[in-house]
């Protein structure tokens, strides 16, 4: 994970200096930036993932899935 880059776009609106500062710092630390967003991430794709597992679950009988 050498070339992590983050694009948000505009974090701070009506201050661009403050907004490429932030930016700035992300990308000069995006393993400590990627570290500190983690347990974020990891449970929005565990959700996400639940989310789509439910829908195609729901749509397959379990008589189909399991045998007797």
């Amino acid at each position: 994970m050498k070339n992590i880059r983050f694009d948000f776009g505009v974090l701070i609106k009506g201050n661009p200096q403050i907004d490429n500062a932030l930016h700035r710092i992300i990308d000069d630390n995006p393993l400590e930036f990627f570290e500190v967003m983690r347990p974020s991430c990891e449970a929005l794709w565990a959700t996400a993932a639940l989310k789509m597992m439910n829908v195609v679950f729901t749509q397959i009988p379990l008589h189909k899935l399991f045998k007797d």
